[in-house]
């Protein structure tokens, strides 16, 4: 197993686990809760195919994990996303990638303890296999979404539970698409109810220059609406499944592909919103394997191209797979990134904080750590994150997503 560069040696970076993995389209991966406990909780798969959950302490400074399901299937997309209900008991959500046909679930036994857990239970779907979940609570209701592929069409549907997650109304499809597509959504932290999703196509599979541009849409978990724009123009409703799905491309268009000169496409990596509701969609525009550039577009379409990543990180079989990028999760105005790109020189790899006050016009930028053929990747911003713990991420080598050689790190944990 590769390790990072410098690794806990570096300042602010703290080592958390040997194996660890995930995949940035399973949400949320690391979340912070403070309650009767001060804790920080976070998943990951390890190299045999198990999924964790890690608890770490605020007060004591010490991390536990915990093996929440062994899978047995080696695939960084089986990644855990971890909820606290109301009543403070953690809810995870996972599956085995295009296998399942059904969304597993496990409830904590106690609230705020990530150490024991009831028996698994599961979500079925009526055809075909899941991958991913996304999972969100305002007040008692609990939405979940995951990625369904059956046959020739793919969806992204969800199940709602009105009573903290005890029991769950039916599988509701709520986009589809005729090619792989993806949704990446965040919740506002200071307006529970609304979230903001944005949805790309895959940007390795074949299609016209028009699906390979960028969309979005919002949900109120208050009435179910699913949201063209923040104008409350309803294309839907999650609850009883009125007009649903639509298609991905009858979705909002925020980057529209076929005007880019590049011809580059769009795979998103995070959204981030202000306290006026106004979105920022945060991308890599793929303009071959060796040519990724992190962009954001704004809500009156200005787009900006902020950063060169570099190549993918995946040189055989994943032309796309950039070194990520992740956007604070806090109660403040979505101005802090944190990436991984490739030096000028293509010998190195840098994870960098980015600060803009401007939505993404100018940046103030500096270096967090540094590394070769093991080096940081896909980081993630820790949701209502603590100050002394705002980002965790993953460093070593990687080979592909059925390899996990990759271990597990934090940023800012006091040493």
């Amino acid at each position: 197993m590769g390790t990072i560069s410098r690794g806990s040696q570096h300042p602010g970076i703290v080592s958390l686990f040997d194996s660890a993995g995930w995949s940035w389209f399973t949400v949320p991966t690391a979340v912070h809760h403070q309650g009767r406990s001060n804790q920080t909780y976070i998943s990951w798969l390890d190299r045999e195919g198990k999924v964790w959950i890690g608890a770490y302490d605020h007060l004591t400074g010490r991390f536990t994990p915990t093996v929440l399901a062994p899978l047995g299937e080696v695939d960084d997309h089986d990644v855990a996303a971890i909820l606290l209900r109301a009543d403070g008991r953690l809810i995870a959500f996972y599956t085995k990638h295009n296998r399942d046909p059904f969304l597993r679930y496990r409830v904590s036994m106690h609230p705020e303890d990530s150490r024991s857990w009831e028996a698994e239970q599961s979500l079925p779907t009526p055809s075909g296999t899941v991958t991913y979940a996304q999972a969100w609570r305002w007040e008692k209701t609990v939405v979940v979404f995951y990625r369904i592929q059956d046959r020739d069409m793919w969806y992204w549907a969800c199940r709602v539970s009105k009573d903290d997650g005890q029991t769950w109304g039916r599988e509701q499809r709520v986009v589809q698409h005729g090619l792989q597509f993806y949704i990446k959504g965040i919740q506002h932290p200071i307006h529970r109810e609304r979230l903001v999703f944005g949805v790309t196509q895959h940007p390795d599979r074949s299609g016209d220059r028009q699906t390979y541009s960028l969309y979005s849409m919002q949900v109120d978990l208050k009435t179910g609406h699913v949201l063209l724009d923040e104008d409350g123009t309803s294309l839907g409703n999650l609850f009883d499944g009125s007009r649903l799905p639509v298609d991905m491309t009858s979705l909002r268009l925020r980057w529209d592909a076929t005007k880019d000169p590049d011809r580059g496409k769009a795979w998103i990596w995070d959204v981030s919103m202000d306290d006026r509701m106004r979105s920022w969609l945060w991308f890599a525009k793929i303009v071959s394997a060796r040519d990724h550039r992190y962009a954001v577009v704004d809500e009156k379409g200005s787009v900006y191209e902020f950063a060169r990543a570099g190549r993918t990180i995946d040189g055989e079989s994943e032309p796309s797979y950039s070194g990520g990028l992740t956007v604070a999760k806090v109660s403040e105005p979505p101005g802090t990134v944190w990436l991984v790109r490739q030096s000028s020189s293509g010998c190195q790899w840098t994870l960098e904080e980015w600060h803009s006050s401007d939505g993404g016009a100018t940046w103030v930028t500096r270096e967090l750590l540094r590394g070769g053929e093991s080096h940081p990747l896909r980081p993630v911003a820790v949701v209502d994150a603590d100050p002394s713990l705002p980002l965790v991420f993953l460093g070593g080598v990687y080979k592909h997503y059925t390899q996990v050689l990759t271990a597990l790190y934090a940023y800012r944990l006091p040493v």
